[in-house]
């Protein structure tokens, strides 16, 4: 007897560690084996405090294919450990017994071994002592890895590093340096070394012997001593004892997925685990896509945005309107009309930019719903110019927002300034803030309506002069009004206003002309309520999030490791997309922009790491290979076929995507159905650089809204039961919602919708997160081209996003081949 509790039944083994014994535990009523740890142990308080940590750590391990801890104590004076009995033999005998084992048998164990050492990596446990002695194989022939942690917790060397058995020992580990998982990997190359030869790799007397070989390289390859090995063994034994630990593979699921036929998390569902992060970034098909396929998606993808571009030629806004004056000219038309206004020279900073009326539109679309009704846009200036300069810096207001506008900051200094014309130079509108402190009184007369005229391109003979009516924001000392209208016969009214002469207030006033001052822009009913739509299924997605990412923590199976990564990826695309579509300023306050824009960063950021460890855990258990792709790019595995061919696939699909919704403008008009408003993205042609703002905007807008219904679908599934119906109510939600946010015909719309949130969540569910974020990103990228012209001040808007999807794409393409010949797989096998 051991204490009042333990039964010694046999002495199973002896060693450096102390001594086994096979026990019986009378308080639980079960056989453990019991190792008495040696004496010294007893008076050296600081390996007791650490032996006591490692034990707390080893507990956590629980697996098939590892052999459990139970308990650490001291009885009369001895510590000893209580662990799992297994009834078997250890892997050191058998190879001394039976010699190497045979292929299949011996893939089966180097796998079992593989995947206890890879749950043990997971929870953060490093073996240090991993050697066949340490590995048994029960009475059922499955491997049970032992002593986790705990040579290294008894041994009496102190450190970390240099403990172990010297022969199975790591190079860096031999020398006394800082270990790693690797360091276990190379230790588990040895022990495979033996599995698959039955012979030692090395064959040292002593440790300087030892280290002379292992510096000389002087190993003998296991094919040398087998005939029949299999390469892909061989291969992978001799990355394992690669020298340095970066030529090793990054983890020993990397090694299990490397054996010959080894679909780690295959054998992770089939035995009923969750698999874990590191095993989905080692899982999947190296061999990506078949090169024909490959092709085939590479040209639609290149030949559908092409198409979608020409889409665009006949649907969208600079379709109805002339945009052949760049930028640059518009600004020296607004420089010298404000020079001919009186007022001299140019402000000490300016800004400038494009805005589609959309008063126009929304009157267009309430009083004609003829199918030809956007034909009026030809004659009216629906694309605006405008130009503001001041006397100081303009620092805008809006935080979310972030640039200068037509109304950020607002026209409140003196010297401030702000004209718009339209897309041909010609002026619409004008506001001017005089001076505050009068230097002196000169006489009120009136200004040349002539030349106001003239400016505008209106002719006057067609006007008579009527009552003012539009009280401009600034003071005056005179006013004026005429009443005539548009050269299509559109009703139109003129005001201006004049303060010492100086024109402060020019607006041309159609019958769709809203005053802002007193009016919000109206929302229709079905905007209301897609707008109280998306804000409910917004709050239940963070609520959500919230509460399964805190359980997930309290439960120790979210992935904060992945989760930080995303967040941090997602953190730096915002950041520069928001200083990219930034005005910034040439004063002290750039500092506050620049906090502002971190700030904005870091909140989406914290979003995205809030949905990763609400969602991860449960896809990762029931739909696991919806993560592998992300689980690869997260591993920095980018050049990973599998990942290339969800990337192509996912933007073949966006194109595919965009072409469904350029198709439904068209067919409405077939169908005799009004269609929504020409769509134009003004914001594109501020420059480059906002451009490139917009194309990082919707590459994190896609991880969002893949996220967003990933989380969505969960919460179906609780709530429903069954996946089928979750599928089925998000697919119908995502539908209306498209359906909502189209103003086309109500049954193309929804047709549309319904399309596109079908591919969506089939692309979701069947390839996963990756494949997904790059459907919504493409189509949602692509749609925002602005197509001007192919050459000319404004092609950066059509080559930009062409050739980032070309890019992409073919980036794609050739990391999803894996490195295998092109034409030989797609044209010249039959």
């Amino acid at each position: 007897m051991f204490g009042n509790r333990y039964r010694m039944v046999a002495l199973l083994g002896k060693g450096g560690m102390g001594e086994v014994y096979r026990a019986d535990d009378l308080k639980l009523n079960q056989a453990v084996a019991l190792k008495l740890l040696p004496k010294q142990l007893g008076g050296d308080e600081k390996r007791r405090e650490r032996l006591l940590g490692e034990v707390r750590v080893a507990r956590q391990v629980a697996h098939p294919n590892v052999c459990r801890v139970y308990d650490v104590g001291e009885i009369e004076g001895e510590y000893f450990i209580t662990m799992e009995y297994v009834l078997g033999e250890d892997l050191a005998s058998l190879i001394h017994r039976i010699g190497r084992f045979q292929k299949e048998k011996g893939i089966e164990i180097a796998r079992q071994i593989c995947a206890g050492l890879a749950a043990a990596h997971e929870r953060g446990i490093l073996h240090r002592d991993l050697k066949p002695a340490n590995i048994m194989l029960d009475e059922r022939g499955r491997v049970r890895v032992t002593d986790f942690g705990l040579a290294a917790a008894v041994d009496d060397a102190g450190t970390n590093a240099g403990e172990g058995t010297p022969a199975y020992m790591a190079p860096e580990q031999l020398a006394g340096r800082e270990i790693s998982a690797r360091s276990d990997i190379y230790a588990l190359g040895l022990v495979l070394y033996e599995l698959f030869t039955g012979k030692r790799a090395f064959n040292a007397t002593s440790v300087v012997e030892l280290r002379e070989q292992r510096e000389q390289r002087s190993i003998t390859e296991p094919s040398q001593i087998v005939d029949d090995l299999d390469p892909a063994v061989e291969r992978v034994i001799l990355r394992c004892l690669e020298p340095e630990p970066r030529d090793r593979p990054q983890s020993v699921l990397a090694v299990m997925a490397a054996l010959p036929g080894g679909d780690p998390l295959a054998a992770a569902l089939a035995a009923g685990e969750t698999p874990s992060p590191e095993l989905l970034a080692a899982a999947g098909d190296s061999v990506g896509l078949k090169a024909s396929m490959a092709i085939l998606l590479l040209l639609f993808v290149i030949v559908g945005s092409l198409v979608v571009l020409l889409l665009k030629l006949h649907n969208d806004l600079p379709s109805y309107t002339d945009l052949d004056l760049p930028p640059e000219a518009l600004t020296l038309k607004a420089r010298e009309l404000i020079r001919q206004f009186g007022y001299s020279g140019k402000g000490a900073d300016f800004a400038r930019g494009f805005r589609v009326d959309d008063d126009l539109t929304r009157y267009i679309s309430e009083h004609d719903k003829s199918p030809q009704r956007w034909e009026q846009l030809r004659s009216l200036p629906v694309v605006r110019f405008w130009y503001r300069d001041a006397p100081a810096s303009l620092e805008w207001n809006n935080f979310f927002v972030s640039r200068v506008t037509q109304r950020d900051p607002p026209l409140e200094y003196s010297g401030m300034k702000l004209i718009t014309l339209d897309a041909s130079g010609k002026l619409i509108g004008f506001d001017a803030v005089p001076e505050q402190i009068e230097s002196a009184q000169p006489a009120t007369t009136a200004i040349d309506a002539n030349a106001l005229f003239a400016a505008a391109g209106l002719d006057p003979l067609r006007f008579k002069a009527a009552a003012p009516r539009w009280i401009p924001q600034t003071w005056d000392d005179w006013r004026g009004a005429w009443e005539g209208a548009w050269p299509d016969g559109t009703p139109l009214r003129v005001e201006a206003a004049a303060y010492h002469g100086r024109l402060v207030y020019f607006k041309e006033v159609s019958p769709w002309t809203r005053p802002s001052r007193m009016e919000a822009s109206p929302k229709t009913a079905r905007q209301k309520f897609l707008t109280w739509t998306l804000s409910f299924f917004f709050s239940a997605i963070v609520l959500s999030a919230a509460f399964f990412a805190r359980r997930n923590q309290s439960l120790g199976r979210g992935d904060r490791r992945g989760a930080t990564r995303l967040s941090f990826a997602v953190f730096l695309i915002v950041l520069v997309s928001r200083l990219f579509g930034t005005t910034h300023l040439s004063t002290a306050s750039e500092i506050g922009v620049i906090i502002q824009a971190v700030g904005m960063a870091l909140f989406i950021a914290a979003m995205l790491w809030l949905l990763y460890l609400a969602c991860e855990p449960y896809v990762r258990r029931r739909w696991p290979h919806a993560l592998i792709a992300l689980g690869k790019i997260l591993s920095g595995r980018l050049r990973d076929p599998l990942v290339g061919r969800d990337v192509l696939i996912g933007t073949a699909a966006g194109v595919a995507l965009s072409i469904v919704w350029g198709l439904s403008p068209i067919i409405t008009r077939l169908v005799g159905g009004t269609t929504a408003a020409p769509y134009m993205n003004a914001l594109a042609l501020f420059g480059f650089r906002y451009s490139c703002s917009l194309f990082l905007f919707h590459l994190f807008r896609g991880v969002w809204i893949a996220f967003a219904h990933t989380m969505l679908f969960l919460l179906f599934r609780i709530v429903l039961r069954r996946e089928a119906l979750a599928f089925a109510a998000l697919l119908v939600i995502a539908a209306l919602i498209g359906a909502l946010r189209s103003d086309d015909n109500a049954v193309t719309g929804l047709v549309s919708a319904f399309i596109a949130g079908g591919l969506l969540l089939v692309v979701l569910t069947r390839l996963g997160l990756v494949a997904a974020l790059f459907v919504v990103t493409v189509s949602s990228w692509l749609p925002e081209t602005v197509v001007v012209g192919f050459s000319g001040w404004a092609a950066y808007t059509v080559w930009l996003p062409l050739v980032a999807t070309a890019v992409v794409a073919t980036s794609a393409f050739y990391i999803s081949l894996a490195g295998r010949p092109l034409f030989r797989d797609a044209l010249l096998e039959t």
